[in-house]
């Protein structure tokens, strides 16, 4: 998806979230809410929509208020909240609906404010700040040698047993992404 047409998108999906008496907030998360990497054709979009209680099954349910919704070929039920829309040109836009007593369950990094109609920043900006603190005593230097150590033992026995697309799986995407961390990227987490 080209960036004019990413942008138009969010465009879109704020004057619904603005106009929708169940919404009272919206943000833009990951690489939707990073301002230091800015979308790309290989941009999918990351929205988490907060909902007055009792509001967000039903639009977790009924996803007609996304774009161009005649073009998703599968939803996919991420988790209780998340649902990843998989379009005909293979756009993914993942969403997450949360009343909004469910709030702190979530867990944030770069994000956005779209749309704030109940004072919900406060809120949001110490989430984001109980997630750096979590993601530095949880996910130091040591913790991630150990999943790296594990994910190359797992993946090399894995692949001896003739697993090939497991142990390949856990040896390029697991165990790489930790020894990545160790040495001090910040490759990415939501």
């Amino acid at each position: 998806m080209n960036p004019d047409t990413h942008h138009a998108w969010i465009g879109e999906l704020t004057a619904w979230a603005e106009n929708n008496a169940d919404v009272v907030g919206m943000i833009g998360a990951g690489s939707t809410g990073a301002s230091d990497r800015p979308a790309d054709q290989f941009s999918d979009h990351d929205i988490l929509v907060f909902t007055v209680d009792g509001a967000a099954a039903l639009l977790r349910d009924d996803l007609s208020w996304l774009p161009e919704t005649n073009r998703i070929i599968y939803v996919h039920v991420e988790t209780l909240h998340g649902r990843g829309a998989i379009y005909d040109d293979g756009h993914l836009l993942e969403i997450a609906v949360l009343d909004t007593k469910e709030l702190e369950v979530i867990r944030l990094n770069d994000y956005v404010v779209l749309v704030d109609k109940a004072n919900l920043s406060a809120r949001l900006a110490a989430v984001a700040e109980r997630t750096a603190i979590e993601t530095t005593a949880n996910d130091g230097n040591v913790a991630r040698y150990g999943h790296f150590l594990q994910d190359m033992i797992v993946g090399a026995n894995r692949y001896a047993r003739g697993e090939r697309l497991s142990g390949n799986n856990r040896i390029r995407g697991g165990a790489t992404t930790n020894l990545l961390g160790m040495l001090g990227g910040s490759w990415g987490c939501l």
